[in-house]
């Protein structure tokens, strides 16, 4: 039987000028895209090719997490506190990614 277990990622997206950016701060991602679905799929299947990778190596102790650098991390936990004041912030999206790792793949919920 597989080894399987879940792991979850902090990632969120934001307008950035006429683009959207996407990143995974656990990951160390970054995705641009020019609407925010398209973002949102990028940074998905950029999570999961990462995680894929990592998982197919024997990796995955090594490389997840893989935490971005700080002022990136920073910014994150500065966008998405306190909630009240999300309203201001605009184009904001969260998404806590929940990656499945079984039978040497994985999937995101």
């Amino acid at each position: 039987m597989a080894d399987s277990r879940d792991i979850i990622l902090r990632c969120y997206a934001y307008r950035a000028g006429s683009t959207f950016r996407g990143e995974c701060i656990d990951l160390d991602l970054l995705v641009e895209r020019d609407s925010l679905p398209d973002v949102v799929r990028a940074l998905s299947e950029a999570v999961v090719g990462y995680v894929d990778t990592a998982n197919e190596q024997g990796w995955v102790d090594q490389l997840i997490p893989r935490p971005s650098p700080v002022s990136r991390r920073l910014k994150y936990h500065w966008l998405t506190f306190p909630p009240r004041f999300r309203r201001f912030l605009g184009g904001l999206v969260e998404t806590d990614h929940i990656v499945s790792l079984s039978d040497g793949h994985a999937s995101v919920a």
